[in-house]
């Protein structure tokens, strides 16, 4: 009776050992698929965060985008504007040349608006002389200096003269007369802006001219 007892003690012994033994790597088994979870919800939860991050950047972005957007709207609707004005713009500005006296070209301004960034040129028979100025307003002179046509027009009223002289004494009065006086080629070029920076040209060639007032 004591051996069968023993013997199923045993039996006993190695099934309860069977089964903590299972219990064990069932709980084993357990415990790593707990700690994948977790690892998992961290990783999810880190990939969370980073996509937050991504999200508000690029919130950030479309801001300063539509931001830039507005303010390339205001600055094409402000150049429009700017266009139409500048179509539209009265400017009267005149320019007119003369010789003030021998050697000595003006041009003025007869008109009643301001010429900005002026640069004039004027060529006397190839002789040319350039003046720039920041403003010509009404009335404003550009004056000219021409040493050579100077010099040019004093032999050509000397011949004139000693041609009058020529005619008082010859028979009947009469000398052919020339008119070289009027056979000299005068450019204006003016270039210039208005007072909403549109470019203007005035250029004018003056064929048969004097060099001087012969009156």
């Amino acid at each position: 009776m004591d051996d069968v007892l023993a013997w199923l003690g045993a039996i006993g012994g190695v099934l309860g050992g069977g089964a903590g033994l299972t219990f064990g790597i069932l709980a084993f088994k357990q415990s790593k698929s707990s700690n994948k979870l977790a690892e998992d919800a961290r990783d999810i939860a880190q990939r969370g965060e980073q996509l937050g991050t991504e999200a508000n950047e690029l919130a950030r972005q479309s801001n300063g985008i539509a931001i830039d957007a507005r303010q390339l709207a205001e600055e094409a609707n402000t150049f429009s504007k700017r266009s139409e004005l500048r179509e539209t713009e009265l400017h009267d500005v005149v320019w007119e040349g003369q010789w003030e006296e021998p050697g000595s070209y003006v041009l003025v301004n007869s008109g009643e608006h301001e010429a900005l960034n002026v640069r004039a040129t004027v060529d006397v028979d190839g002789e040319k002389m350039t003046i720039d100025a920041g403003v010509v307003g009404e009335g404003g002179r550009l004056t000219f200096l021409f040493p050579r046509a100077r010099q040019e027009f004093s032999r050509e009223v000397a011949r004139k003269r000693q041609q009058e002289i020529d005619a008082r004494r010859a028979p009947f009065g009469f000398v052919p007369t020339t008119f070289e006086q009027y056979s000299h080629t005068i450019t204006e070029r003016v270039l210039w802006q208005t007072q909403l920076g549109n470019p203007r040209t005035h250029e004018v060639t003056h064929k048969l001219a004097a060099l001087g007032d012969w009156n």
